[in-house]
């Protein structure tokens, strides 16, 4: 079984797992015992609900942007195999520091990039991915120069939406003014139902 770790105020995955009539871990405690997986944000992997059982293999998602004390959490002595999957191309890390410390002297002691990004730089083998499959090619461009020196390959394929009026069938690229939406904070992430 599969079991999604997430917090009571995670508002938006509890009304969906409402919504499929799953149960909380602390109504069916078994459950995530027996549990081959077990999917977790970083931060959530600190839970103890979590970080009371032993894990054997660890895919870590989106470590491109992962700060190295996040990675850190997850080195355990029943590890027996870990994958970081990411991109530390488009975006640095995101943490927080010791204002006393100071973002140079945070920077200077190597937080602006990931534990992905440092273990690459210093051999460790790495396959990189240079197809995108997201957006055309015209708007591959720009962050294809900026950030992939032109390495990146686009495959995409239009599949027009079905009764949206595109304003040019060509390009698929149109900008939606959402005018009645309003951002929630929730988790301390920002949601707009409206946009989705």
């Amino acid at each position: 079984s599969v079991v999604r770790v997430a917090t009571h105020d995670s508002k938006i995955i509890c009304d969906e797992a409402r919504r499929h009539k799953l149960r909380t871990i602390t109504e069916r405690p078994g459950q995530f015992k027996r549990s081959k997986v077990i999917c977790a944000t970083l931060s959530h992997s600190r839970l103890p609900v979590v970080s009371q059982y032993p894990w054997e293999f660890v895919l870590l998602d989106e470590a491109g942007t992962a700060s190295e004390p996040d990675c850190l959490q997850c080195f355990r002595k029943e590890v027996m195999a870990m994958a970081m999957v990411g991109d530390p191309a488009p975006l640095p890390p995101a943490f927080t520091f010791d204002k006393t410390v100071g973002i140079e002297t945070a920077m200077d002691f190597g937080a602006g990039l990931s534990l992905f990004e440092q273990l690459v730089d210093r051999g460790i083998p790495s396959v990189t991915l240079n197809v995108q499959y997201r957006m055309p090619e015209f708007l591959a461009r720009y962050p294809n120069r900026l950030c992939y020196d032109g390495q990146l390959q686009t495959e995409w394929s239009h599949i027009p939406l079905p009764n949206f009026p595109w304003p040019n069938p060509v390009a698929p690229l149109c900008v939606i003014n959402v005018a009645d939406g309003t951002e929630e904070c929730v988790d301390n992430s920002f949601v707009n139902k409206q946009e989705v």
